[in-house]
């Protein structure tokens, strides 16, 4: 019978390190250009797109005010500037209207709620 070793080695430890040199590999013999293409998302890593997405969209509400947060907010003004008509919108600009009037997203919710609550309690007072 053989003795069993143990090692105190994870699968996932072995995973991370086979990760962590591969990554190293992959450095070190810029295979496809690939140290220049870390280097150059280091150095240009402010003026990612996504970057600049993410830290406008956190940004924003804090721009807004107490009374924008209870009842929302119109829709913004367009500006000549290029980089704003970029933000303005999101892709479905059903979504974008109810979310800016706040009136119309209270108005289809509590409607159909309304409705429910009142043929449930007349129901309820029915059979009394």
């Amino acid at each position: 019978m053989y003795p069993v070793i143990r090692s105190s080695f994870s699968g996932q430890t072995f995973k991370r390190l086979f990760i962590c040199f591969i990554l190293v590999a992959l450095y070190l013999t810029d295979y496809a250009n690939f140290s220049s293409r870390i280097q150059n998302l280091i150095i240009n890593l402010v003026e990612e797109e996504r970057i600049r997405l993410w830290t406008y969209s956190w940004n924003k509400p804090e721009e807004n005010s107490l009374l924008t947060w209870i009842f929302g907010h119109t829709k913004p003004k367009q500006k000549n500037s290029s980089s704003v008509k970029m933000f303005n919108y999101c892709f479905f600009k059903l979504i974008d209207s109810l979310w800016s009037d706040i009136s119309i997203l209270l108005q289809i919710f509590t409607i159909p709620f309304g409705f429910y609550f009142k043929n449930h309690i007349g129901a309820c007072w029915q059979n009394g």
